[in-house]
Order: C-alpha cells, then sequence, then structure tokens
C-alpha cells in the first residue's frame, strides 16, 4: 500500500490550522510541506533515499576537473561513492575524497600541461565542480553513487517518501507546524497546533531509528594487515 499522500498532509494540516482552509494558502501550504520533507529528510541519510542506480558522465583526456550539474543528479545531497570504469575492459577504482584545504597542500598546479597525466584517485569540492588530483589520460566514465533529499512532491496525489508510512506522516506534519509561522506569517495557530509541534523531533528520531534498525547484516572486521590505514607500533631503537 502506498504512503499517505500530500492531500492527506494537507487535509491533517488544516484540520491543526483551519485557518490555512483559504485559498490564497494554497501555494504557501504547498511550499511548507516539501520544505518539512526537505528538512526531515536533511537529518538522515536515509537508505531508501540512496539512489539505486549510480549518475554518470565522461571525462575525456587531459580534463581534471568536472560540474556537478554535468552528473544530471536528483534532489542530490551527498556523495556516497565516487569511482571511474571503463566498461570496455572492466578497469575500475575509487576515486576518494580529501577536504579542499588538504587536496590543495597535497596536489598543486595540476593544470601544469607537464604534469603526468593518469587516473583519479583523489577528489575535492571546489564550488560546485569537482576536482581531481590529476588530470586523466583517456576517457573514462565516472560514476556517483549519492545521497538524496526527499525533494518536491510532484502534486497533491503523490505520496511521501519517509518508511513507515504513519512515522513519516507525522514526522511532516510536525515539522511543518514548527514552520508555519516563518513560512505563512499572521496566520492564527491554535494551542493544539503549537503542541502538536513540540513532538517534531520525537517523530524524526523514530524514523532514524527505523532506518538504522533495518541493518540485520553482520559486521565483519578485516585483518589489520588488510586494511586501508594499517599502521603498525614499532621498536623506536631497531635502528640501532
Amino acid at each position: 500500500m502506498a504512503n499517505k499522500t500530500r492531500t492527506d498532509i494537507i487535509a491533517q494540516l488544516k484540520e491543526y490550522v483551519p485557518a490555512l482552509e483559504a485559498s490564497d494558502h494554497d501555494a504557501a501550504v504547498d511550499n511548507l510541506i516539501d520544505i518539512s520533507a526537505e528538512l526531515v529528510s536533511a537529518r538522515n541519510n536515509f537508505s531508501y533515499l540512496n539512489v539505486s542506480e549510480p549518475a554518470t558522465h565522461d571525462i575525456t583526456a587531459d580534463e581534471y576537473t568536472v560540474a556537478e550539474g554535468d552528473f544530471s543528479m536528483t534532489s542530490f545531497k551527498e556523495i556516497r561513492m565516487f569511482e571511474w570504469i571503463k566498461a570496455a575492459t572492466g578497469e575500475n577504482s575509487r576515486i576518494k575524497y580529501l577536504p579542499i584545504r588538504e587536496f590543495h597542500d597535497r596536489f598543486r598546479y595540476i593544470s601544469y600541461s607537464g604534469n603526468t597525466p593518469g587516473k583519479p584517485t583523489f577528489y575535492t569540492r571546489q564550488g560546485n565542480s569537482l576536482l581531481f588530483n590529476c588530470q586523466v589520460d583517456e576517457t573514462i566514465t565516472a560514476r556517483i553513487w549519492y545521497s538524496k533529499y526527499h525533494g518536491n512532491f510532484a502534486n497533491d496525489s503523490a505520496s511521501h517518501l519517509f518508511q513507515p508510512d504513519n512515522i513519516g506522516f507525522q514526522a511532516i506534519i510536525c515539522t511543518a507546524l514548527t514552520e508555519l509561522r516563518r513560512l505563512i506569517p499572521g496566520v492564527e495557530v491554535p494551542q493544539q497546533a503549537l503542541a502538536a509541534a513540540q513532538f517534531a523531533e520525537y517523530w524524526i528520531e523514530r524514523l532514524i531509528e527505523e532506518d538504522i534498525g533495518k541493518s540485520d547484516e553482520g559486521v565483519k572486521i578485516a585483518p589489520a594487515d588488510k586494511k586501508e590505514n594499517y599502521s603498525s607500533t614499532s621498536d623506536p631503537y631497531d635502528w640501532v
């Protein structure tokens, strides 16, 4: 069964705040619901809001930066995994993130024509662009697996995306009531609506707990010598 729709959410908000029945509030109420769903989704990378297929973009030889917009991501929140592939040969590798200051400390003057090209191993975000640690030596396909915000409701028949249905419904409703006065100043908000707004944090936390609790896979810890950032403790006097 599908989740509750924007029509259901609007009806519940109007139960709490009868003043919203006025037709001149229709657009503002739609915006209020979109904002509330986005605020709830900003609190956690919900598993069901992670893309099931990566966004892709072909990077050609000599390029060392690419615009995020070239990947045509929808309701983009943040990158979960970045990689490059060559479909013809099956070659592939992760591209790891570095904070911008550390990136520029390690990789300077990437655009210098004399730099040896290769496959990117690190990237950073610079504005709305992704900057690689080297110029690409041949055409490769970059793939981004990412987390999404909830996104706007397409229409009143569209269902919200949170799971479970009723907890997500309450999280949107109560968050909307907390944002109501900011988005529609001057509207009369009854005491019962103000009381319901106090539970926004409770419903959001329950929504996050439900998502975290879905994972039932055991955690497998790799041996220390197989870990990427492995370091061993050695005797400082070994050289003697």
